[in-house]
């Protein structure tokens, strides 16, 4: 996870270093989401099995966007998200669990931008990338670490008021999507099936800032 946040790190800095070479401002937008994230649905997160999905189902979200606007409506741009989760339960066999979940992902975006009102945006944006699945703690007093890569999807809706010339400031929503019928779990594959797969239906609630160069 340490290398997925400074990788997405040089990124941003490398993102403000072009935006700020625009020749034309409001091309480029930067934000920052800030919220929770809430599982729906059949999702599980858990190495342990389905029965202990409720474990993991609610956790911080937070979300780094770069986009840029080509039309009057329409912008692409790249999105990096992090939710992360703890747990500290007992499982049915009495061992004693205490672990951490992380969940990075990377997706390029597409989607439109409306200008409501002077001061008023609608922003929406959609995509499909890489997510990275770890979760890594102790069971029963020895360590674990059960990971996995796997394609998800997003979409995306905020609103956003404008502060200042520049900066924005809004509340949105976010759902994402994906599914893995397999895990290495400390470095020995094992294959899920039905209700143990690993699939995510996750919904975001955030405050976001947003600067435009």
């Amino acid at each position: 996870m340490r290398k997925s946040i400074l990788f997405c790190f040089c990124l941003f800095c490398c993102l403000i270093c072009v935006a700020q070479e625009q020749e034309r401002k409001e091309k480029v937008a930067i934000s920052v989401d800030l919220g929770g994230g809430k599982l729906f649905g059949t999702t599980n997160l858990s190495p342990f099995g389905e029965i202990y999905r409720q474990q993991y189902d609610k956790g911080f979200s937070g979300s780094i966007k770069a986009t840029y606007r080509f039309q009057q409506n329409f912008q692409v741009g790249l999105k990096y998200n992090l939710f992360g989760a703890t747990a500290d339960f007992a499982l049915h066999s009495g061992e004693w669990v205490n672990s951490d979940l992380s969940l990075n992902y990377l997706a390029p975006q597409i989607g439109c931008r409306y200008d409501v009102t002077d001061r008023l945006i609608f922003d929406f944006m959609c995509g499909a990338g890489y997510a990275y699945y770890k979760n890594s703690g102790v069971c029963d007093g020895e360590s674990f670490k059960a990971k996995k890569g796997f394609w998800a999807s997003n979409f995306d809706c905020s609103f956003y008021y404008r502060l200042y010339p520049n900066l924005y400031s809004g509340l949105g929503c976010s759902f994402t999507g994906g599914k893995a019928s397999s895990y290495e779990m400390n470095g020995h594959k094992v294959e899920l099936e039905g209700r143990d797969e690993l699939k995510l239906f996750r919904g975001d609630i955030y405050f976001s800032v947003r600067s435009y160069f």
